[in-house]
């Protein structure tokens, strides 16, 4: 398969000669040919004498317009049909004819080394600036020339710890209103005209949401837009958790208060009722049983609970968060034939920062309130996200329903720990001891009050739980940034909707998209044009199952899979001092390189990448709490650039485990050393975060910088920055943990992993040859592609004379006229005249700025009006440079098409939704990422060796045709 195979596979026109209006690859159809031929045939002076008194007229114009920006030189006529190597050339173009690659920053000091992008900069945006009506700008300046490392600098200067803070006063308005004011929001950012609240709001797989997206590729403006979708939901009617007096009359001995605290010290606490305490996507249920304590209410807990002779079946059970996503609490509980199911947070995994360590509780200080209840969704999420009526497919309005299969039949409820200590008070002296059961001595908590018994109770317990289910509207918001390459696209996401105020998760992480959006907006203030489309999304109704964002990638799953090149999420930005990281392999070396360029919120010596200064949570559990550490085979066999594998719990899931698109996820969690976080607590409130989650909002800054550094990179390396040959390495890994697993049920013997060892070698070795044909493709493009000079201070040329020498240049430049070399040429020129290769020039980079000058510290000369001329190529090199581009191309096609090679037609055993082989949600973890899940699953869940061999061979079948498509020509 040769380059044009793999670029028709993109769904690139058909016209593949490459032959652009204004710049084609036969230079005897060129233009520029034609003028150079037409010189000779001057014969006498008179012609010469009007031709140059035509040129000394059109061209000092044609200079004066580029100079003055009122005119943009396209390399691609607009009229015409561009192919791709002319919308690869554009964007070079735009970029000053530099680029970089991720081999160039991994081979640069970073961080570590003490240089990166300072938090201290000359902020733009001072306190108390909002972007207001009144300052809407409704027209962007004229394309300018602006380098990927310049447009990583204008961008470093605007996310701002006021403006990050500003924006976490969310969850207080309806979810529709939210979406509205978004909408506005972002039109101003990118300076759009204002549109009414009813205008540009589609209704999901109407003709306008379809052309909004599906039309990006032939977009040139951006655009903001609403979607709607109309998914099943629920909503808490009432609720009520009773202990009855032992006569059996129905009398009632305590009852739970299922509300939290109204504090002084946090005035929104007040809106406590807002989202009532309850599960989402949970059952009614009115249910009377004793109460029977399970630990974590892992499936492993009610394994070992089963062990120990003690019966689930007709019970309530109580257990606590924690481990495991709660929906699969709710599953185990379910199918240990249990009635119901309560979960409560224990203080016993706040860490050290608990009343009995002195600590104060919220507001008045950082240990756990104890009225505070964890809200959540129970879905079913290992079985499939988003909306539980139509999987697979998207949630129109109309759309033919099912019965949910990813949803509880049992009632549940979230409770607080206040409310969890009478319970447990009736189970004291009931059953077994706690720590007896569970096999790794984890299951009493950290109440001191009661001491941990399983039960049964002898006392009935009554639960009670109403819901109202139904279709219910839900809002996404879009809005796109077009680039010179617009079948390439990156997708920036973060969720909206929260229980109840969502201080952290999810207003943190909307913070910082907000503060990325605001870089984008100085970029393009200033003319900045990205080289691939890039798409910011705002999903609603996460918290209920991911469903906003899985009902768009289901609606535009074949468009994702042709298009988006990476997906970059973010959900909870900040809660906590410990930066978490997860990706797909391709993508840690960008996230861990762009994490060393930022610097440490509070300590200017140490980079972003090194903070865990909230402590690790193993050492603690294990040093001081002793408990003995579970075997975690995906812990022992993680990658060692400490960037972890990516599961579910988050908007990434379709993109990643359906539609096989290259993902990243990441934020600061807490540690056992820092202020207890209050997860979908009333107390998840502004006033939490101002005060314990991130006083000052500098690593709401911090975060906001990384992605928008990783989003830059994305968008604007030439090529991709996915790094395969990591991936591929991972694979290895990842077939040493099944070996251990099987060598620990002692079954090495009844398999057979030559053939998918063999495919991953060889895997490997495509993935290196493909590094390399890049490399050389870049070698050869940075030959090709005109030297951008340095302009010398003290020497700008200004008035006639400046504009004479313009003309001048530009009459040469058109009529192929080689001048005398600059001074800057000269230097890097050797006696014959040839251009040196040096270290800049090889890597594409140009001289940039860096140096103090007369402009400003860290300005450049060239900012501003005061940017040289950008040279257009020698007419005889276009050709070769746009074959070089189309070479480029089809590695593109290849490195953003990686990741979909590990997606199967069946999908995985018993979730079919998940079609991704490499890595997906374990079973029963939720959230935990579990690597060659199906492979795994057939021996730790199904525990069969025939099964895993066919899984084994099935892999090696897959990878092995990955292999193929890479050493493909």
């Amino acid at each position: 398969m040769d380059s044009n195979d793999i670029a028709e596979k993109g769904t690139l026109p058909s016209d593949m000669n490459e032959k652009g209006p204004n710049l084609p690859l036969d230079t005897s159809e060129s233009p520029v040919k034609t003028y150079t031929s037409w010189i000779p045939r001057i014969k006498t002076n008179r012609q010469q004498k009007v031709i140059l008194a035509l040129a000394c007229v059109y061209y000092p114009f044609l200079a004066w317009s580029v100079y003055k920006g009122r005119t943009r030189v396209d390399l691609v006529n607009p009229a015409g049909t561009a192919s791709v190597s002319d919308a690869y050339l554009e964007g070079l173009s735009g970029q000053g004819w530099s680029f970089t690659t991720m081999q160039d920053r991994i081979d640069q000091p970073t961080g570590e080394q003490g240089v990166f992008f300072s938090q201290s900069l000359d902020h733009e945006h001072h306190k108390g600036d909002k972007h207001k009506h009144g300052d809407h700008k409704h027209h962007r300046p004229p394309f300018r020339h602006i380098t990927p490392s310049q447009a990583e600098e204008i961008f470093f200067k605007v996310p701002n710890n006021d403006s990050a803070a500003a924006e976490h006063m969310a969850g207080t308005g309806n979810d529709h209103l939210s979406a509205l004011n978004l909408k506005a929001e972002w039109e101003a950012y990118l300076g759009l005209p204002y549109s009414a609240p009813y205008e540009n709001v589609f209704e999901a797989g109407s003709a306008e949401n379809q052309a909004a997206v599906r039309g990006l590729e032939n977009a040139t403006q951006s655009q903001v837009w609403v979607d709607t979708y109309y998914p099943i939901m629920n909503k808490p009617v009432s609720r009520s958790l009773d202990i009855l007096l032992p006569e059996g009359n129905g009398l009632i001995e305590w009852s739970a208060t299922l509300r939290e605290d109204i504090v002084e010290g946090d005035p929104t606490s007040v809106l406590r009722d807002e989202v009532a305490v309850f599960h989402g996507l949970s059952v009614s249920g009115n249910v009377t049983a004793p109460i029977l304590f399970v630990g974590y209410g892992t499936k492993r807990d009610f394994e070992d609970l089963e062990r120990a002779g003690i019966d689930a079946k007709g019970t309530i059970v109580l257990v606590k968060y924690g481990k495991v996503f709660r929906g699969l609490k709710v599953k185990a509980a379910q199918e240990a034939g249990a009635l119901g199911c309560l979960i409560y947070s224990d203080p016993g995994d706040d860490g050290e920062i608990t009343i009995d360590n002195g600590y104060e509780v919220y507001p008045n200080g950082p240990a756990r309130n104890p009225s505070s209840v964890q809200r959540g969704s129970v879905q079913f999420l290992s079985s499939y996200p988003g909306d539980p009526s139509t999987p697979g497919y998207p949630a129109y309005k109309n759309a033919t329903r099912v019965e949910g299969g990813n949803q509880p039949s049992i009632p549940s409820l979230p409770i607080s720990y206040a409310d969890a200590l009478p319970l447990l008070k009736t189970l004291e002296g009931k059953g077994k001891l706690a720590r007896e059961v569970g096999q790794s001595g984890d299951w009493p908590g950290g109440l001191k009050d009661v001491e941990y018994f399983t039960g049964p109770s002898e006392k009935q317990v009554r639960f009670i739980n109403e819901v109202d289910t139904k279709v219910t509207p839900i809002w996404n918001v879009f809005a796109t940034i077009p680039g010179h390459i617009r079948d390439e696209v990156v997708v920036i996401g973060n969720h909206r909707d929260a229980w109840v105020l969502g201080g952290a998760d999810p207003s943190s992480g909307t913070a910082s998209v907000n503060e990325i959006m605001r870089g984008f907006s100085a970029l393009l203030e200033k003319g900045w044009k990205p080289l691939r489309t890039i798409v910011v999304s705002s999903f609603d109704a996460e918290e209920m199952g991911l469903i906003g964002s899985t009902e768009w990638c289901e609606d535009f799953g074949d468009w994702l899979g042709k298009n988006v090149v990476a997906y970059l999420n973010v959900d909870v930005s900040v809660s906590g001092s410990n930066l978490g990281m997860s990706a797909s392999p391709s993508l840690a070396h960008l996230m861990r390189h762009a994490a060393m360029q930022v610097e440490h919120p509070t300590d200017k010596n140490r980079s972003l990448w090194s903070m865990q200064d909230g402590g690790d949570w193993n050492t603690f559990n294990q040093e001081i709490k002793g408990l003995s550490a579970d075997i975690d085979y995906e812990e022992m066999f993680a990658s060692e650039l400490k960037v972890k594998a990516l599961g579910s719990g988050s908007d990434y899931t379709a993109f990643l485990q359906r539609y096989g698109v290259a993902s990243t996820d990441m934020g600061y969690g807490f540690g056992p050393n820092d202020p207890v976080y209050h997860y979908h607590s009333i107390y998840d409130s502004y006033t939490w975060q101002e005060k314990y989650g991130d006083p000052g909002f500098h690593r709401h800054v911090a975060a906001a910088k990384v992605l928008g550094l990783m989003a830059l990179r994305v968008a604007n390396d030439i090529v991709l920055p996915l790094n395969i040959s990591q991936y591929s390495l991972e694979l290895s890994t990842y077939l040493e943990k099944v070996s251990s697993i099987a060598a620990g049920m002692g079954v090495t013997d009844q398999l057979d992993f030559a053939k998918l060892h063999e495919n991953i070698i060889e895997l490997q070795n495509a993935s290196s040859a493909l590094d390399n044909q890049a490399a050389d493709a870049l070698k050869r493009l940075s030959k090709l592609i005109p030297e951008v000079p340095h302009r010398r201070h003290g020497r700008h040329c200004k008035g006639v004379k400046g504009l004479w020498r313009k003309a001048v240049r530009l009459v040469k430049s058109a009529l192929g006229i080689q001048g005398r070399p600059s001074h800057y040429e000269q230097k890097f020129q050797d006696p014959k005249g040839n251009a040196l290769q040096t270290r800049a020039r090889h890597h594409g980079k140009h001289p940039e700025s860096g140096h103090k000058n007369k402009h400003g510290k860290g300005k450049h000369p060239h900012h501003g009006h005061k940017r040289p001329h950008m040279p257009m190529p020698d007419p005889k090199k276009v050709k070769a440079i746009k074959q070089v581009l189309l070479e480029i191309r089809a590695i593109n096609q290849k490195l953003a098409h990686y990741e979909s090679g590990f997606l199967s037609k069946e999908g995985l055993k018993d979730r079919e939704w998940y079609l991704h082989k490499g890595t997906a949600p374990g079973k029963w973890l939720g959230y935990g990422a579990t690597t060659f899940p199906a492979l795994t699953e057939a021996l730790t869940i199904e525990k069969s060796t025939s099964l895993a061999q066919k899984e084994a061979n099935e892999l090696a079948e897959m990878i092995g045709k990955m292999a193929e498509r890479l050493h493909a020509a």
